[in-house]
């Protein structure tokens, strides 16, 4: 058998770098308020035990029913966790080694079998313990016992951990183990997502820009919003997880009841030549690209409930609504939104000329960005009502906003 220890040190030690800003600059042409209105009013519907928020032309999102605590963080360079993740990634490139030469040397077929059988049984133990670990993180944010700072910076060590050992599954397999790592991978891809990959080039040192992620959670789940630029995109990161909609047991929900149910709350990202598969653990998991990005949808069989979403969405893709315009010493704000809480376009010009105007940008009294030459900024709102406040060369504007509306499905 051939070792493969190099290759394998390579995969676990690379990383490929993820862009990301906290606000996306543009032109400074001023929102009119006629503009993007191709987003109609959300309609609120009742049934049973789950309420229900539609809205047209774009995503559902999954929320939580109340938040204890809400707030941005600016994860930066860490390097306890740094070492944390580089120090996993080796000692499973030197297993890799050891388990190369136990192979070489095993007698016959039924003892490399064995080999193979014990590592994988190894790998799956490690998942899940792994996923004890970010259940018990997320719980700790929700009850106050940690910052956001720190939440982040151990879901992204969680996050690279996930990577690592998937990444040991699909080496075994092509390493001939005779085994499929598919559902191992499908285990480990729950706890990636780019929120946290963003997160774990902030912590290394490797992040273009800032990256600024708003947290919000309690008792009961957890909402995660981040922006990003990269050459070709600029995206929208967003992932909920439901703590309530989760319960340990066998899963009894079918995948083609699964399906009704996803056609039934997210009809906009649902199709029926989508990744749709059932894990080990029994969860069902479905994955799908539609016209304004992507989606990661998580059923826990026993509640037959979403528990876990994660979506990525393009800004540009994205319905535009409403446009609110403040003017206050001599400057013009205008600030349009995008449906169901997603992020808002600011653009701060002169109220004469209607020429950019450099501008930053606080959320709450919390500093969320810069408008920059192009005089405008993506933000990303809170779900509670909330104040923008816009410190200029001339003076300050202050835009208050109601608390937004999620098109969610939330237990009642």
């Amino acid at each position: 058998m051939t070792r493969l220890t190099l290759a394998l040190l390579l995969t676990l030690l690379a990383i490929a770098p993820v862009a990301s800003v906290a606000g996306v600059g543009g032109t400074a042409t001023p929102l009119a308020a006629g503009q993007g209105g191709d987003a109609p009013a959300a309609t609120t519907e009742r049934s049973g035990t789950v309420v229900t928020i539609q809205a047209n032309n774009t995503t559902r999102r999954l929320d939580i029913t109340a938040a204890g605590r809400s707030n941005y963080s600016t994860p930066g360079m860490d390097l306890a966790s740094t070492v944390a993740v580089t120090g996993q990634r080796i000692d499973q490139g030197l297993r890799f080694e050891y388990l190369s030469v136990r192979v070489e040397r095993a007698g016959s077929a039924a003892r490399r079998r064995a080999i193979a059988d014990a590592e994988v049984e190894r790998l799956n133990q490690a998942i899940s313990e792994l996923r004890d670990r970010e259940w018990a993180v997320l719980l700790a944010y929700g009850n106050g016992e940690i910052s956001e700072r720190e939440l982040l910076h151990r879901l992204a060590v969680i996050h690279s951990s996930a990577s690592t050992i998937g990444a040991a599954a699909t080496q075994l397999e092509e390493d001939g183990a005779d085994f499929n790592a598919d559902d191992l991978r499908r285990r480990a891809g729950e706890l990636q997502t780019p929120i946290r990959a963003q997160v774990s080039e902030a912590l290394s040192g490797q992040a273009d820009t800032p990256v600024r992620v708003h947290v919000r959670g309690s008792e009961a789940g957890l909402v995660l919003q981040a922006l990003s630029e990269s050459r070709f995109s600029r995206d929208y990161y967003r992932e909920a997880i439901r703590f309530d909609n989760y319960e340990e047991g066998a899963n009894t929900y079918s995948l083609n009841e699964f399906l009704d149910l996803l056609n039934s709350r997210y009809p906009y990202a649902t199709t029926f030549d989508a990744d749709l598969d059932e894990t080990t653990d029994g969860t069902n998991v479905y994955v799908n690209s539609h016209d304004q990005g992507d989606i990661r949808l998580y059923n826990d069989g026993r509640t037959e409930a979403i528990y876990r979403e994660y979506q990525s969405l393009r800004l540009s893709d994205l319905p535009r609504g409403g446009v609110e315009t403040v003017t206050e010493n001599g400057t013009t704000v205008s600030m349009q939104l995008t449906p169901n809480g997603g992020p808002a376009k600011l653009v701060a010009t002169n109220a004469l000329t209607g020429d950019a105007v450099p501008a930053e940008v606080y959320v709450d009294g919390e500093l969320v960005g810069q408008t920059g030459g192009g005089g405008s900024i993506w933000i990303l709102q809170p779900s509670d009502e909330y104040t923008v406040t816009v410190e200029t060369p001339d003076g300050t504007v202050v835009l208050q906003r109601p608390a937004s509306t999620t098109n969610a499905t939330v237990a009642a």
